[in-house]
């Protein structure tokens, strides 16, 4: 397609996700990605109109379609229980739903799931539908994304078709969401930044105010990329003032909206299955914050090690697929060598060291947050380890370090295709497919 057909990049970004992603969703089994049980029973859950979630309930209604599908985990539909059934509409409980997301994460699963109750389909065709559903609305936000990025298309379009990024798109997971949020506004600031406008507006401070609490409320700890709006130039906006106005506008809403959201989260109780699992491995939140502050020396040490010892583990779980049991290095071996490789053969925008030292430290505070959660909520008390971390989860990162990578020098006028590259990236997906036939078929 690329070679024979001429046609723009972001249509090409689309079509490319729409394709791959459709063949992850045939060949995926049922329910087989992480957590994919209590998403696929949240987006059932906001299908019936549900949208606001009890804080204080621990069973959740659902039907039992849903409940039949959870009892087919990670089996081909061509040989689960399944196979050929209608749904079931009778009334059933479930136990997870991941009802501290916020609802609208589930709005393209939901829709999906509409449309086969409505045409009275199979019962896979729920959960077919769901991913699909959350596919198109990944590729058109990617889509849409490159279509406004002036500069670095090339590799935000390969952060967004990252095995890892098309194995969850293709689910019900909202990772879709999160990551497409983070990459969208990432290639705003790039339409800001790179702009011959020379003044910005209100109506665009509002479109990034928007787009960084929709990624905020997505994902907290993501908030720190909204911090690219302190990169624009002084020569931006009309005067001193009104520069500062309106990143502190920014800043503010998005610190805000991030605390309320994490405070409304810690409303709901831990689920019945992670309980279990916690009390296995002695966690327990308010011990360990306990544990941090007794021996905070140390711990901080100890903790900063585990940073940097975890990390290459955390690259190398991006080539790890399914309930993370089949995969291999390589592919995060050769997703290293091409980030690097498509960083510097981009067309540049001039960051000068200060505004990329800012953004190392944005870089920085996802990656430490991040771990930092997972340490106090699913870590064993006064391990030297965090465990519970995975290497999804800092998909937006990297989208965030590209812009480290920037340089006037290799600026291009136009936006050259890399069919080596393109065709690399394929075979990256090519072989998590194959993985995925090897292990289950």
């Amino acid at each position: 397609i690329s070679i024979w057909i001429s046609m723009d990049f972001y249509k090409f970004a689309f079509l490319f996700i729409i394709l791959v992603g459709m063949l992850s969703i045939a060949i995926q089994p049922i329910l087989n990605i992480p957590d994919e049980v209590a998403h696929f029973a949240r987006a059932e859950f906001v299908s019936r109109g549900n949208m606001i979630v009890d804080s204080e309930q621990r069973d959740y209604d659902t039907i039992q379609s849903v409940l039949d599908l959870r009892s087919n985990v990670k089996v081909p539909y061509i040989s689960s229980t399944v196979k050929g059934e209608k749904i079931d509409y009778t009334t059933a409980k479930i136990g997870h739903i991941a009802a501290a997301n916020a609802s609208f994460l589930y709005f393209p699963q939901a829709i999906g799931i509409l449309i086969a109750k409505i045409l009275q389909l199979d019962v896979i065709w729920m959960l077919w539908l769901a991913r699909l559903g959350n596919l198109l609305c990944y590729s058109l936000s990617i889509g849409f994304a490159l279509k406004m990025a002036p500069k670095l298309r090339n590799i935000l379009f390969f952060i967004a078709v990252f095995p890892m990024s098309i194995h969850q798109a293709a689910s019900c997971n909202p990772d879709a969401i999160i990551n497409a949020s983070a990459i969208l506004l990432i290639a705003y600031f790039l339409n800001l930044f790179c702009s011959e406008e020379k003044k910005i507006t209100w109506k665009q401070v509002i479109i990034f105010e928007g787009l960084a609490i929709i990624m905020t409320v997505a994902k907290v700890t993501n908030m720190f990329i909204a911090g690219l709006i302190l990169l624009l130039p002084k020569g931006k906006f009309i005067h001193r003032k009104k520069e500062v106005l309106m990143k502190c506008a920014i800043i503010g809403g998005v610190v805000i909206a991030g605390a309320l959201y994490y405070l409304y989260t810690t409303s709901f109780p831990v689920s019945e299955e992670h309980m279990v699992y916690l009390q296995s491995v002695n966690a327990n939140s308010s011990e360990q914050i306990q544990y941090i502050i007794g021996n905070f020396t140390n711990w901080i040490f100890s903790f900063i090690r585990a940073l940097i010892i975890a990390f290459p583990q955390y690259v190398d779980m991006l080539g790890i697929f399914g309930w993370l049991e089949y995969g291999s290095s390589i592919i995060p071996l050769v997703m290293i060598f091409l980030f690097a490789k498509i960083c510097f053969q981009e067309s540049g925008i001039s960051i000068n060291k200060i505004d990329k030292v800012l953004i190392f430290m944005m870089i920085a505070g996802i990656y430490a947050v991040t771990c930092f959660a997972m340490y106090i909520s699913w870590t064993p008390v006064g391990s030297a380890e965090i465990q519970g971390v995975q290497g999804r989860y800092f998909i937006p990162m990297f989208a965030l370090a590209s812009l480290l990578f920037t340089s006037s020098e290799n600026s291009r006028t136009v936006q050259q295709k890399h069919i080596g590259d393109l065709v690399t990236i394929l075979c990256m997906n090519g072989m998590m497919l194959m993985f995925t036939a090897l292990k289950y078929y």
